[in-house]
């Protein structure tokens, strides 16, 4: 009996394992976007820059009728800039959302328990955090609060009085 209770054991931990590891790919996966977004952004800062400094040589200029041209063609530079800056935002905004959202499946399949029971009841309250903090940020609040009276009893009857 003991031997196949510790089979149990080896295989739930096995299987929170392999979760764990698929939850560090989600997250390796949304540093890697967030990389590549700061890297975009500083191209992005570098573009308003030279724009800035293009801006600042028409002020320079005594030739309106040049300056007029300049600024034009600096305008459509920075029309430019806007729509890629927009479609930069966009893009990241989907790059992020897919870890995410893996990250979100892998807390249900946890709290659902799909490959059987986690082994640990904190296990199942950290996946519960995770999948609340992005469904119900309201709810996650209070549960935490409730769980930290649970897990604190002391310290919480004291701050109540």
């Amino acid at each position: 009996m003991l031997l196949l209770a510790t089979k149990t054991e080896v295989a739930a931990l096995a299987n929170w394992r392999n979760i764990a590891r698929l939850m560090s790919l989600g997250a390796l996966a949304c540093a890697i976007s967030i990389a590549v977004a700061g890297l975009a952004l500083a191209r992005q800062l570098r573009q308003q820059s030279k724009l800035a400094e293009a801006r600042a040589e028409l002020r320079r200029q005594t030739d309106v009728t040049a300056a007029f041209e300049e600024m034009r063609t600096a305008k459509e530079t920075a029309e430019m800039a806007n729509r890629a800056k927009s479609e930069f935002l966009a893009t990241m905004s989907h790059e992020l959302r897919t870890p995410l959202n893996a990250v979100l499946g892998f807390s249900e399949m946890m709290v659902g328990e799909v490959f059987g029971p986690l082994g640990n009841e904190h296990y199942r309250g950290y996946a519960e955090d995770i999948h609340s903090s992005v469904t119900a940020p309201a709810q996650h609040h209070q549960r935490r609060a409730r769980s930290s009276r649970r897990r604190h009893p002391a310290s919480s009857s004291c701050s109540r009085g």
